[in-house]
């Protein structure tokens, strides 16, 4: 079993989430489909990453900070446990 959020997910709950992975698989293959017919011109590459290059940044900066905080609470989890055990044996 995997928990996520504290959650146990079941095996109902992995079949319910195909049909949207599905959806959102064919919508970035679409996306990305369309936006390559359209944008032939370096101008308009320009344009893609003046805007995504800050959001990849920021995105990043989440993605450290989760994963820091993340680090934090594992570790004070697991100092009371090592703790106890230690008390008793």
């Amino acid at each position: 079993m995997i928990a996520i959020g504290g959650f146990d997910l079941s095996k109902t709950d992995y079949r319910g989430m195909i049909p949207g992975i599905i959806a959102a698989l064919i919508v970035i293959i679409g996306g990305t489909f369309i936006a390559s017919l359209f944008n032939q011109t370096t101008s308009g590459t320009s344009w893609l990453l003046t805007i995504l290059t800050p959001l990849m940044v920021i995105l990043t900066i989440v993605v450290l900070l989760s994963l820091i905080s993340w680090l934090i609470v594992a570790t004070l989890l697991k100092m009371p446990q090592r703790s106890r055990y230690h008390a008793r044996h």
